[in-house]
């Protein structure tokens, strides 16, 4: 029943709009308005659907690969999915396929006249066999003439040949905006990354969207750091930790560089396993992320920082750190602990008539099944807690730390 009686409720105040990354960041993100390519902006060139390089679009400078030379200053105010063609690369690529079709029909010419010649004098030698042995006949005397063309009907007949054809696709790139998934495939290695079939697990298990707050320890290359700041913000935030100060500085200048530091992700230098998530305080983040040789030395940590309900994912190549992570997180009364594995098999169509065969005849998949990356393990914070006493597992750490590293 409605009270008629009653007083309507007090109208809430409007939503202040909350102020988001700048519009000039030079890396395409989800906030990117803008679908045209801008001077300074950072693009992906796709030279192929299996290769794909970086590009910092500075005016007056070129690319230039084997499908020719591309200058940035062609690129500007291009949109983005559109081709850069090189004409001059295309013309001397006609120009040599031209010299290839005119030196075949020379080769085909000279052939078929040593064929001839072969012919006449086995005939010649036949009728000198004959004569010797006094079996001659009339028509044994008339010797038709070879035809031997000369250098103009040679020309004539080059000019007749048919042109030659060949693709766009060998003078052109294509210009990419650089998402995370490309960026894992063109970005330059600092370490072994993670590609788009164990992120997609990731950030799909840990239940990642816009406003998230996770926590990374292992940055590396960033692979996976572009792709969690892409997926949380841009009201999210990523707290992101590496013990190695070269490959933190570079990957500091790389998120500055892109746009993302430092409203969308802060880095951090530092062993984790030693001095914890500094700055975070407790309960605070959605989801933790670990890329270390002994993630079961930061279970204290990771119960710290997690709010209740909570997941935290490991990536461990090696299943001696999986059973030891997961013994610890068990400890931790953590909840609905798992452990998979991603493997990853592609399929190509080949292009054919399509005659009477089926659609599977077409179809073509890769000889084996992409092999072990790592095994990535998942366990959420439930309520119960318990706190453990220290224990000597550090003694088994340099177990796992590989020797670039130590």
């Amino acid at each position: 029943r409605t009270n008629m009686s009653s007083s309507p409720p007090a109208q809430q105040p409007p939503l202040k709009k909350q102020k988001l990354s700048s519009p000039d960041t030079p890396f395409s993100t989800p906030l990117s308005k803008s679908n045209i390519i801008r001077e300074n902006d950072i693009i992906i060139l796709a030279l192929s659907n299996q290769e794909f390089k970086p590009f910092h679009v500075v005016r007056d400078t070129v690319y230039q690969c084997k499908k020719g030379v591309f200058h940035a200053n062609h690129m500007i105010g291009k949109k983005f999915g559109e081709k850069l063609f090189d004409a001059t690369a295309y013309k001397k690529r006609l120009a040599s396929k031209r010299q290839k079709i005119k030196a075949k029909f020379r080769r085909e010419l000279n052939d078929k006249l040593k064929v001839q010649q072969k012919k006449q004098k086995l005939k010649e030698q036949r009728r000198l066999e004959r004569e010797a042995n006094g079996d001659i006949l009339p028509d044994d005397h008339e010797q038709k003439d070879i035809q031997v063309l000369s250098a103009t009907d040679i020309s004539i007949q080059e000019q007749k040949l048919p042109e030659p054809v060949i693709s766009t696709s060998t003078c052109s790139i294509i210009l990419l905006a650089p998402t995370a998934p490309l960026w894992s495939r063109s970005l330059r290695h600092r370490t072994q990354i993670i590609y788009d079939t164990d992120i997609a697990s990731i950030i799909f298990k840990l239940r990642l969207h816009n406003g998230s707050r996770i926590v990374e320890a292992g940055t590396g290359s960033g692979s996976l750091t572009h792709a969690l700041i892409q997926t949380v913000m841009p009201r999210g935030h990523v707290f992101t930790y590496e013990f190695h100060e070269a490959r933190w500085q570079a990957a500091e200048e790389e998120m500055k560089e892109h746009g993302f530091a430092p409203d969308h992700v802060t880095l951090s230098h530092g062993d984790v396993t030693k001095t914890g998530f500094t700055g975070i305080p407790d309960a605070s983040v959605d989801a933790v992320f670990l890329d270390l040789p002994a993630p079961w030395l930061c279970d204290k940590e990771v119960n710290r920082v997690l709010r209740i309900g909570g997941i935290v994912c490991t990536f461990s190549p090696c299943i001696e750190q999986v059973q030891r992570t997961m013994a610890k997180f068990h400890q931790r009364r953590f909840e609905d602990v798992e452990t998979v594995e991603v493997l990853r098999r592609g399929y190509f169509f080949r292009k054919h008539r399509w005659g009477d065969r089926s659609v599977a005849e077409y179809l073509e998949s890769e000889a084996e099944i992409k092999g072990h990356t790592a095994y990535l393990s998942f366990a959420r914070k439930g309520r119960s807690e318990i706190d453990l006493p220290d224990d000597d597992d550090r003694q088994d750490e340099k177990e796992f730390v590989p020797e670039s590293e130590s």
